[in-house]
């Protein structure tokens, strides 16, 4: 018998930078991009554990006013 083990997720995902800050004016259009940030993952390519999604902290998102894209940053 053989098992193969494509990948586990031993890495964590890392963002570009440490820190992001952000700040928007009160007439900002509704749906306005306020910040973009970016991580990624040494696990392998393709694969479940490689993948990176996006949410709020404690699920805090202004009372609604504010929306992460999930799956893009």
């Amino acid at each position: 018998m053989h098992i193969f083990i494509e990948d586990i997720n031993d890495n964590a995902p890392v963002f570009s930078r440490a820190e992001y800050t952000a700040s928007i004016s009160e007439d900002k259009s509704v749906g306005s991009s306020v910040i973009k940030v970016s991580a990624s993952d040494r696990d392998k390519p393709g694969t479940p554990n490689s993948q990176v999604r996006y949410t709020f902290q404690g699920g805090d998102n202004g009372n609604g006013s504010f929306y992460v894209e999930y799956a893009g940053g």
